[in-house]
């Protein structure tokens, strides 16, 4: 299990989990839960067998963003940024943000297009500006120097 929580444990903070497989999601209630070592023990309100836990396995564990904490101004959840279109500032497309790999001194946003392009997450330097509701991360990329 990968959580974006953090710490990871958090997780079991919010209710109800939606478990989806990409073809189908459901909630379930958590009944309990506690960490274990780097992962979650759950169990979840109607699974109560080893079978019907291990035909979960899997799935991911889907939060409504709206049982979120606010953030302060300028600051988003990865998941907000996740599918934004990357422009550059000569307004040039570089693709969706397809990932958000972390990294000791920043994030790194990967940006996937015509080709797989890697941005340090550093607001005002290399992200201009982030534009949730028209779906838009501005970034300053100058391209491959050769």
């Amino acid at each position: 299990m990968i959580s974006y929580t953090r710490p990871q444990h958090n997780l079991i903070d919010y209710q109800p989990w939606r478990l989806a497989n990409g073809e189908r999601e459901r909630d379930y209630e958590l009944e309990e839960a506690k960490p274990h070592q780097n992962a979650l023990i759950a169990k979840l309100r109607g699974i109560n067998d080893r079978d019907e836990a291990l035909a979960l396995r899997g799935q991911e564990i889907l939060i409504d963003a709206a049982q979120f904490p606010a953030l302060p101004e300028g600051e988003y959840y990865h998941c907000q940024l996740l599918r934004l279109q990357a422009i550059d500032q000569q307004g040039s497309k570089l693709g969706q943000v397809r990932q958000i790999l972390e990294s000791p001194a920043h994030d790194v946003l990967l940006i996937e297009g015509d080709t797989e392009v890697l941005i340090p997450y550093v607001f005002g330097e290399t992200v201009l500006n982030v534009h949730l509701a028209e779906g838009r991360i501005e970034v300053r990329w100058d391209g491959l120097k050769e």
